[in-house]
């Protein structure tokens, strides 16, 4: 019943975030979709830094990942007196919360791939995707040796794929 909670909640944000990026902004879904979500996404977009991108359905995204993971796991263990359980409950769902934010991030460089072969025609997506992606490359374009910081965005992908890898390993080793 959480899962469904939560899931419904993500589904309504989903939506939000593709109308906005279609231009969808009249009718009742639109007013039901805006209205529930502005609920959920304003007071995290108030605490965030200003950035040209509102990066507010992400992070309740994220959170509703870990909280839809998080406390059937938990309320089951705590049910069960199982509160030894807790800390080991905590730290797979982090691990699994990182798992799926690494994944969403390579899909991201993927899609940043393919918009720069076409030659970034859509404004609102390159400017999405640089925000995204630029803070990761400009780390590792620190650390690479001059002569391969062109390599940036293919290292800091590998870095990506790599931690990914590593955390779905230590996820499935429990």
């Amino acid at each position: 019943m959480i899962g469904i909670f939560f899931t419904f909640l993500s589904i309504v944000i989903i939506a939000r975030v593709i109308f906005s990026f279609i231009g969808y902004n009249y009718g009742p879904i639109y007013d039901f979709v805006f209205g529930l979500s502005e609920k959920i996404l304003a007071p995290v977009r108030k605490r965030l830094p200003a950035s040209r991108i509102d990066w507010s359905p992400l992070i309740v995204l994220i959170v509703f990942d870990f909280m839809a993971k998080f406390l059937p796991l938990f309320i089951t263990a705590a049910v069960g007196g199982e509160w030894g359980a807790a800390l080991f409950i905590l730290y797979y769902v982090l691990l699994s919360t990182l798992s799926s934010i690494t994944t969403f991030f390579i899909i991201i460089f993927i899609v940043k791939y393919f918009n720069d072969l076409t030659g970034r025609s859509n404004y609102s997506l390159t400017a999405l995707l640089e925000e995204a992606t630029g803070p990761l490359t400009a780390k590792v374009r620190k650390i690479l040796p001059f002569g391969y910081k062109k390599y940036s965005f293919w290292a800091s992908a590998v870095i990506l794929i790599a931690v990914r890898i590593i955390l779905q390993r230590i996820i499935t080793s429990f």
